[in-house]
């Protein structure tokens, strides 16, 4: 199994509900890009995955009692007495191949490829691995991408998964070409969103304290990153506020040409009627204690070095 096509990842990330799952949607219109199936693949992010079986990566610290079991859990993946590559064969072939999704819908590796072609990767990857980890990473990912590709003339391949940027420290040093996209929205509506989903926060009010600890974990993964690897980009300026400058900023950071598929969704989907700005305004509790933990989140977050500028 040789494949001789070189791959670009490209990663768009950022705190969750910031626009990373539209920008990815906008980007695969592009003649050369590739969005994967499932847009987040989770393959390198998530426990157990190919960060952990490169890196000494310690899980994150409990706030709980069922946070506590999963650490624990989590911690035994670095015991010497465990087989590192069988745990992450067993998800690659779980979850990560097939399972439910947001939407109720089946999402996974299995959209994209075929039994057979997933064997073979992991035979080849086991194999690797073994002489070095990195190359094995990274020729399991160039697998994965191009069974992925429409056609010859892709060459790059989107990862949309958000924790990416909390990781670009990580994914940076294992695709040393990579592309970072890291989306930033206004907080008050990104803990709003996150609030609403399932996997998130019970409370608007939870959620911004989320955003903030994201916000400074990818910030402080990112300044790990070289200058020409990353932008940073906010969706309102993206739809509303510098649509064409920061359309064409895009294109530039990737050093790829105007696309008339990519140029077609930005024009025709990506509107200010679709941004949901302010909605919160009606639906917190609180709004006004809301909007000051927010401002008061913002200044800790300039005293960090960390600017989020107010858009409205």
């Amino acid at each position: 199994m040789v494949f001789l096509m070189h791959v670009v990842p490209i990663f768009t990330g950022g705190t969750g509900r910031s626009g990373t799952s539209i920008v990815s949607s906008m980007l695969s219109r592009h003649t050369n890009l590739q969005s994967s199936r499932p847009h987040e693949l989770r393959i390198l992010s998530e426990a157990q995955g190919l960060i952990d079986l490169n890196f000494m990566r310690p899980p994150p610290a409990p706030s709980s009692i069922r946070g506590l079991k999963t650490y624990v859990r989590e911690l035994a993946f670095y015991l010497p007495t465990t087989d590192k590559i069988k745990k992450f064969e067993s998800k690659m072939r779980g979850p990560w191949w097939s399972r439910t999704g947001k939407s109720g819908k089946e999402v996974g590796l299995s959209l994209a490829l075929d039994g057979e072609q997933l064997e073979a990767l992991l035979v080849q990857f086991r194999i690797d691995y073994e002489i070095d980890p990195k190359m094995a990473t990274q020729k399991l990912y160039e697998g994965i991408a191009v069974y992925q590709f429409a056609s010859k003339n892709k060459s790059h391949f989107i990862d949309s998964t958000p924790t990416s940027i909390m990781d670009s420290k990580y994914l940076h040093s294992l695709f040393p070409d990579s592309r970072f996209i890291n989306m930033v929205r206004d907080g008050r509506d990104v803990a709003f969103s996150i609030a609403n989903q399932p996997w998130g926060p019970n409370t608007p009010f939870e959620a911004l304290a989320m955003w903030k600890k994201r916000m400074i974990r990818g910030d402080a993964a990112l300044s790990k990153v070289c200058p020409e690897a990353k932008m940073t980009l906010r969706l309102e300026d993206l739809v509303v506020h510098r649509r064409e400058e920061s359309y064409e900023g895009i294109l530039s950071f990737l050093e790829v040409p105007d696309d008339a598929g990519m140029r077609k969704f930005f024009d025709s989907r990506m509107s200010e009627a679709r941004m949901s700005v302010g909605a919160w305004r009606s639906e917190v509790d609180d709004p006004i204690k809301y909007e000051q933990r927010y401002f008061e989140i913002l200044d800790d977050l300039e005293g960090r070095g960390i600017h989020v500028e107010r858009m409205y």
